[in-house]
């Protein structure tokens, strides 16, 4: 059978008014620290916030830049095409009215 003790103990403690004051401004001393850790800590994602904005700013205007340029290609390649095709067309429609004419007048045709 364990062999059971009882510790009776009583302590007295007793602050004096300088120990008290001292604690108290330990104690502010520590909220002004984190206070002020905190505020830096909002400055740094503030300013890393900002550095993202610039950045989605630069990578916007990129895009833009390059849908510009394409945008001239595709102007360049629609008045290429038209300059082509423009004497294609008009020379295949000659073709066609002179063939007409022609087929009118064919002896192949009389009979």
């Amino acid at each position: 059978m364990p062999d059971t003790r009882e510790l009776e103990v009583q302590i007295k403690y007793t602050t004096d008014r300088s120990s008290a004051q001292r604690v108290k401004q330990e104690a502010q001393g520590v909220g002004d620290a984190t206070e002020k850790a905190a505020k830096k800590a909002a400055r740094e994602a503030e300013k890393a916030a900002e550095n993202a904005r610039k950045h989605i700013e630069a990578q916007f205007d990129r895009i833009e830049s390059a849908g510009e340029k394409l945008s001239n290609i595709g102007g360049f390649m629609a008045g290429t095409g038209a300059a082509i095709l423009a004497p294609l067309t008009l020379a295949a429609n000659a073709y066609l009215q002179t063939a007409t004419e022609s087929d009118k007048s064919s002896p192949r045709s009389w009979g």
